[in-house]
């Protein structure tokens, strides 16, 4: 397993903003191409989102899955990027992990029961899967989507945040491969061979 993050202040273009994350990849994933991609954009970049993931699908092929969302706040390299506009990036190479995203509508996530949540995923809660969870704050109770995890996957972590830097409701942008949304949650799974431990961040709280 492997990971890089990749942090690319004030972009001007998609094209550029994606050749340099692609030439991260090749450099820092010396084990292989990734198979989970995530992105984080501040919102001046959300126009380019599209653009930007059509490119790791070129680039990586339809077996990578591209999970993000738009924030106010960027963290890359131990650093805390705020009122800037950028992209961050993180890629994992992640042999022998299976790899399943999801986008949630508002309605599903306050009415999918746990059993749905398990068939929905095609996981069951013995091969103890570990979730990455973005969220619309205008249109998904992200206390309760973590509660309803919790009764479909107990004892599994989940990690994740808020998309933060849309002001209104339909501001702000959830991606899941080649899906941009506006409302809902959007999540993968992650199961086999890792273990994922969660940190709260500073000035943040656990849920769920």
């Amino acid at each position: 397993m492997q990971w890089i993050t990749h942090y690319e202040p004030r972009p001007s273009h998609a094209a550029g903003a994606a050749a340099a994350f692609v030439r991260a990849c090749q450099t820092g994933l010396e084990q292989g191409p990734p198979q989970l991609v995530m992105v984080f954009a501040s919102a001046a970049v959300r126009f380019m989102l599209a653009d930007l993931v059509a490119t790791v699908y070129q680039e990586f092929g339809e077996g990578v899955t591209v999970l993000g969302c738009t924030g106010a706040g960027l963290v890359a390299n131990a650093r805390e990027h705020e009122q800037t506009d950028g992209i961050v990036w993180m890629a994992g190479y992640l042999p022998d992990v299976g790899v399943v995203p999801f986008w949630i509508s508002p309605a599903e996530a306050r009415s999918r029961s746990p059993a749905e949540w398990q068939t929905a995923l095609s996981l069951r809660p013995e091969q103890q899967p570990a979730f990455v969870l973005l969220s619309d704050l205008f249109s998904v109770d992200g206390q309760a989507l973590a509660n309803a995890l919790d009764q479909a996957f107990p004892g599994c972590p989940k990690i994740g945040g808020v998309a933060s830097s849309g002001q209104t409701p339909g501001s702000n942008r959830l991606i899941c491969d080649r899906q941009i949304e506006r409302t809902g949650a959007v999540g993968v799974a992650l199961w086999g061979d890792l273990r994922m431990v969660p940190f709260i961040a500073q000035g943040a709280r656990p849920v769920g």
